[in-house]
């Protein structure tokens, strides 16, 4: 193993944490809506941690300075690989510890807190333990977008950065290779420097393009560009507490235009980013007629109309969604029920929009919009038109899948059978060579086609078939592989719920009324969700709540799931064998 090359790869890992990091103190500025006595902190903590980094970078440069074999061979760049993506994590989590940023107001954060979150925003998983993002006190808007540009650069991977700026042959298609991940080696692209260039334009050019649309949608540029850092990485961090749904409850602005926008270009994120290079520079016709993304729009589509018909079958929708605030008008005259009194007849909804009910608690706001305190009331479930629906349930599938884990409801309320459908998109995820999670749809596929296949051995044991995919060949080593990584995969996350069940307090659970058999659903859930690098789980880390109420151990197991996930597993274990780290 040579050490003093991978050495020499961490430092340029290191510097490039530590640049990124003063991107951020623009916000702190008045020219850019910084506010000094709520930025200080962040100011801080952000230049001791860019000093950090780049120190530490110098210092790998110079242990790795006598190195004079720079040929990186399969070990050493597993080891990069791996040693670059837990670097990262801790890099990242400087700024929250120094900087000293909460977790609730009054709660700062700890070690593991600033661990998870940091490996969630390079994992482009998106979960989060931060309660209050909106408030300036807890997480300082420097913070928030350094949190935000942790997606940014995960999302196509450091390792992809630095092959373009390094462009040394054999060593930058090692390093894509084992990026890259499922599908590299039937690339349609030759050479893998021109690829890592070709799909850093695509990331780039789709950054830039959702940032100018939802400029001209009238969302500020810092939010803009947060939100297009976290949907073209499929994170999942955004500026507001309640998510993307955010927008639906703000008259002012064209929710539905936005999330519009938002759905495309996260579907866009999940699609092979190798195809999206041939589109883009004229060769369309290869991305429609690719099986792995026809299979993956199919089954958007598919899951779509399920979760949709089901959802109106069990009266999942209604005007609240991820916020507090109604997404449309709410009649002049709310038909309540308080202390058993009769309830009052309804007015039509304000806004136009014809309007079922039902009966279900919500939060009853005055008309200043204030909170009516000190009582309990009943209030009727509205249930809002169909294509507000349809377009909330195309949101979620699409964050789901692309394991991006935006928010527009609260889709952990759902009925059994879309919650099951949810479940096994977290698991599929998107597109190979995309920035989504999961075990990816090619996999799917030639699992489901090996199955195909075993099943005809049984009744015709004499017939060999090669089984095909895109009129090429795949290998049985693949096949077999594939299998192998998919039983991998689930019995890594049946693993680490176990461990989190034994070491997670009850409390969480029995302190809200919950039992045991949800404490096991939430904590499967987040384990899939964290090894799926989708964020967005069910239960006590569901769509309004996050992961703050497990404890620093969970966090950090959970932090380590989500680092095998987006290292497919693989390249995370090898590091700790013994035998990897011998001498050749």
């Amino acid at each position: 193993m040579n050490c003093r090359l991978i050495a020499r790869f961490l430092g340029i890992v290191s510097i490039l944490i530590g640049v990124s990091m003063l991107f951020s103190l623009l916000w702190a500025m008045p020219q850019f809506g910084g506010v000094w006595e709520n930025e200080a902190s962040g100011v801080r903590g952000l230049l001791i941690s860019s000093l950090i980094s780049c120190l530490l970078g110098k210092f790998f440069f110079w242990f790795g300075k006598k190195n004079t074999n720079l040929q990186l061979l399969r070990r050493e760049s597993l080891a990069v690989v791996g040693l670059s993506w837990i670097l990262a994590a801790f890099l990242g989590a400087l700024p929250y510890l120094i900087s000293g940023s909460e977790s609730s107001l009054g709660v700062p954060m700890s070690f593991a807190d600033a661990i998870f979150e940091s490996q969630s925003g390079f994992s482009t998983t998106g979960a989060s333990v931060i309660n209050d993002v909106e408030n300036p006190l807890v997480l300082p808007r420097t913070i928030l977008f350094w949190r935000c540009t942790t997606h940014f650069l995960g999302g196509l991977g450091i390792m992809v950065l630095f092959v373009v700026i390094l462009g040394q042959g054999s060593t930058g298609k090692a390093i894509m290779r084992i990026e890259k991940g499922a599908g590299s080696e039937s690339n349609p692209i030759a050479k893998m420097r021109q690829l890592a260039i070709g799909l850093l334009r695509v990331y780039l050019g789709l950054n830039g393009i959702m940032i100018l649309i939802l400029v001209l949608l009238n969302v500020s540029w810092f939010d803009a560009i947060c939100l297009s850092f976290s949907t073209i990485a499929t994170g999942g961090f955004s500026t507001f507490n309640s998510s993307i749904g955010h927008f639906a409850a703000n008259t002012t602005l064209n929710s539905g235009l936005i999330e519009t926008v938002i759905i495309f270009f996260m579907i866009c994120a999940g699609t092979n980013f190798s195809l999206l290079y041939l589109f883009a520079i004229g060769q369309p016709l290869k991305l429609f007629r690719d099986t792995e993304w026809r299979t993956y729009i199919g089954i958007l589509i598919i899951a779509t109309i399920l979760i949709f018909v089901s959802g109106i079958y069990w009266n999942d929708f209604d005007i609240y969604g991820t916020s507090d605030k109604p997404m449309i008008s709410i009649p002049d005259t709310v038909s309540i029920k308080q202390n058993q009194e009769t309830i009052v007849p309804l007015q039509e909804s304000q806004s136009g929009n014809s309007v079922s009910v039902s009966t279900e608690s919500h939060p009853l706001e005055s008309s200043e919009s204030q909170p009516i305190e000190n009582q309990l009331v009943e209030v009727t479930k509205y249930k809002i038109p169909w294509h507000i629906a349809l377009r909330k349930v195309v949101f979620s599938v699409a964050s789901i899948m692309t394991s991006t884990g935006f928010c527009v409801d609260e889709q952990d309320s759902w009925n059994s059978l879309s919650l099951f459908i949810i479940t096994i998109l977290m698991f599929v995820g998107g597109c190979a060579g995309s920035t989504a999670g999961g075990i990816k749809v090619i996999r799917s596929i030639i699992m489901f086609k090996t199955f195909g296949q075993e099943i005809e051995k049984s009744y015709r044991p004499n017939v060999i078939r090669t089984l095909k995919l895109d009129g090429q060949n795949v290998d049985r080593s693949v096949q077999t592989g594939i299998l192998i990584f998919i039983l991998f995969f689930a019995v890594s996350i049946a693993l680490f719920t176990v461990f989190i069940l034994m070491i997670e307090p009850n409390t969480q659970w029995t302190s809200r009324g919950l039992s045991y058999s949800e404490k096991l659903i939430d904590v499967s859930a987040a384990t899939l969700s964290s090894f799926a690098n989708t964020g967005v789980s069910l239960g006590v880390a569901g769509a309004r709540s996050n992961f703050s109420g497990f404890s620093d151990l969970s966090k950090l197991i959970l932090s380590i799931a989500m680092f095998l996930g987006r290292l497919e597993l693989y390249v995370g274990f090898v590091l700790i064998l013994p035998s990897f780290w011998k001498k050749h």
